[in-house]
């Protein structure tokens, strides 16, 4: 049985570095855009909810709440984590 489990290991990784070397590429029907303003919704499922408030988003509410610090987090990382 070593003899088989070798030879799957073996396979296991030529699938690995053929899948990490092949772009992962949009369907032909993908329009191209500048940045994300240029996305197009193709599908919406349920009602629009209407609320009797503006939702935040989660970022703001994160930081109300105190459970994301992105002042500090761009300090220690730069621009786009959260601490």
């Amino acid at each position: 049985m070593p003899a088989l489990e070798a030879e799957r290991e073996e396979a296991f990784a030529g699938a690995e570095r053929r899948a990490g070397r092949d772009p992962n590429l949009p369907a032909d029907e993908v329009p191209d855009g500048k940045d994300e303003t240029g996305n197009v919704e193709h599908h919406h499922f349920g009602a629009k909810r209407n609320y009797a408030f503006t939702p935040k988003q989660h970022f703001e509410l994160g930081e109300d709440l105190g459970f994301m610090d992105f002042e500090s987090a761009a300090k220690l990382s730069g621009a786009r984590f959260v601490v």
